[in-house]
């Protein structure tokens, strides 16, 4: 499947009202990411390497994250209607004698029955899949409080153009009360290609896109990698430079770690010819609110 036609197929009206919330301007959409700043400022080599680090889902805070359940469907599925349906595909590699056909069409409804087999498929695709989340909710005080350690750590701010024919951003989190269910048609354990296109991308969907609506609040946005394809034993990959706009210090960011990071974005600009910009925080008067200073999208 091209690059093309699994996002023609991935988007959703419900995806796109999520992208209009967005902060944007005629040219771009802007990403949050808020980060805790380490003992050993390993955090620092955002500036001096341009790499996130990306996460095994294995590892998120949310047991269920990234879990989902896989249903077949046999509806409709008999021995004759397996025979024609199997028959129409004329696939030369693929032509059982009838006492071979009986012993797949045993062997589909057994599987159906099976488990087992599709936790295994579903644990392995957590295993082999890094995820670099983002948000919508740059000013969220729980955001603050949860991921960027207490207020002390500090928030990137990142754009991504809006012509993306040929470019993965990243995409919304659904959140939902349901678990997700994906159901599996039978046909497509024969022909995936022609029957189980959709019904790969709504499992990719269900499986790394949708979480309970406990987690609403953070209003999340996700880039993956494959890590078969972009195989990266500390999970760090680069990002454009180009692609950070600014940072934003937190209420409890110590005046020492403002000054680490401020020498390092000014490195990073003289560097890349870029004019990322830092800016601080306030609480607001009479109410429960961050300000963000000087900012051309977030301040108040």
């Amino acid at each position: 499947m091209s690059l093309a036609e699994f996002k023609k197929r991935f988007e959703s009206p419900h995806i796109w009202e999520q992208f209009k919330l967005l902060n944007q301007d005629d040219e771009f959409y802007y990403f949050y990411k808020h980060l805790g700043i380490d003992p050993k400022k390993d955090v620092m080599g955002i500036f001096v390497n341009n790499t996130l680090k990306f996460s095994r889902p294995t590892t998120f805070n949310d047991p269920f994250d990234c879990h989902s359940h896989i249903e077949f469907d046999l509806e409709g599925f008999t021995e004759n209607e397996f025979v024609k349906f199997t028959r129409a595909r004329k696939n030369p590699l693929f032509s059982p004698t009838p006492i071979e056909l009986k012993k797949i069409c045993r062997n589909v409804r057994l599987k159906s029955k099976e488990h087992k087999w599709l936790t295994e498929i579903l644990e392995d695709s957590r295993k082999n899949i890094a995820v670099c989340c983002f948000n919508n909710a740059p000013d969220n005080i729980l955001m603050w409080s949860h991921y960027a350690d207490h207020h002390t750590g500090f928030m990137l701010e990142f754009k991504v153009s809006k012509n993306y024919a040929n470019l993965i951003f990243p995409y919304p989190v659904i959140y939902s009360e349901k678990y997700p269910i994906t159901k599996i048609s039978w046909k497509s354990i024969i022909d995936p290609h022609l029957e189980g296109l959709d019904q790969f991308v709504q499992l990719a969907r269900d499986s790394m896109f949708v979480k309970s609506e406990d987690w609403k609040y953070e209003r999340e946005f996700r880039a993956l990698e494959d890590l078969v394809l972009n195989n990266s034993p500390d999970l760090l990959f680069p990002f454009s430079p180009s692609s950070l706009t600014s940072v934003v210090f937190g209420l409890r960011t110590s005046k020492e770690d403002q000054d680490l990071i401020a020498k390092h974005v000014n490195d990073f600009n003289h560097k890349h010819r870029t004019s990322v910009t830092t800016h601080k925080t306030e609480m607001a008067s009479r109410k429960y609110a961050i300000n963000i200073l000087d900012h051309p999208r977030l301040s108040r």
